[in-house]
């Protein structure tokens, strides 16, 4: 079960009318493509989608409702079964490299210069200590699921339109997030982050399974940068789906 990123409209994202860049690629080269979740392999039915939205645009209200005080007026964003969307494979391994990358900038610690393919970045000695004594707001150490469509700086919980809990925060949230990785750790330019698409990530010579920290990191992290990009221009959201 890999993890997967979307930027798109959630009507989209919950009738399954996206194809995640495994699935295009098996697409594209005849291979059957099954995809797993918690619950097993993935079996799509016929999902209304008049349904679908109208769900969807009731719980948006309620989110900027709830979201909206006297210094902010929060309006919901336009939901569609048609609008484009933007999906890549950062997997556990990026995600989890940018969560220690946070982690150490933030903590003022030498960044570690190799990642073990499938380690558990809570047993990160400085991700641990770091998220239970200091108080933060970092989308990536809080362990957001997803991102709504607004520039205001926001972290809250509250629950998908299935009911499910989660914690979640802002595409300006993570915008903020992102600038502060890139000017701690690279200071790159839009340019050169675009470039970290095709970046190769190599192994240790005596252990396939110990990768190049800093490649991996700008790997996940240009998916992100991109994600962030496209939900800005198109008014979306973004999320992970595992």
């Amino acid at each position: 079960m890999g993890l997967d990123i979307y930027a798109g409209t959630l009507t989209r994202y919950y009738t399954h009318n996206w194809k995640t860049a495994v699935q295009q690629w098996a697409e594209q080269n005849n291979i059957r493509c099954d995809i797993m979740t918690p619950n097993g392999v993935r079996e799509d039915s016929n999902v209304n989608a008049k349904e679908v939205q109208e769900t969807i645009e009731l719980w948006m209200e309620a989110l900027t409702s709830g979201l909206s005080d006297g210094d902010i007026s929060l309006e919901p964003w336009e939901e569609n079964n048609e609008k484009e969307y933007y999906t890549d494979k950062p997997d556990w391994d990026g995600y989890g490299a940018l969560i220690i990358l946070s982690a150490y900038l933030y903590s003022g610690e030498e960044v570690p210069k190799f990642y073990e393919k499938s380690s558990d970045w809570n047993d990160d000695p400085v991700v641990r200590d770091f998220v239970r004594s200091v108080s933060h707001t970092n989308t990536f150490l809080d362990g957001a699921e997803m991102w709504v469509p607004f520039k205001e700086c926001i972290s809250f919980e509250f629950v998908f339109p299935t009911n499910k809990d989660a914690h979640m925060s802002t595409v300006g949230q993570l915008e903020s997030d992102l600038q502060y990785l890139n000017k701690m750790r690279w200071n790159a330019d839009e340019e050169t982050i675009l470039s970290w698409t095709d970046i190769e990530i190599t192994s240790d010579e005596s252990n396939e399974d110990i990768l190049d920290f800093d490649a991996l990191s700008k790997f996940a992290y240009c998916m992100f940068y991109k994600a962030v990009l496209f939900a800005k221009e198109n008014n979306v959201p973004i999320r992970l789906d595992y």
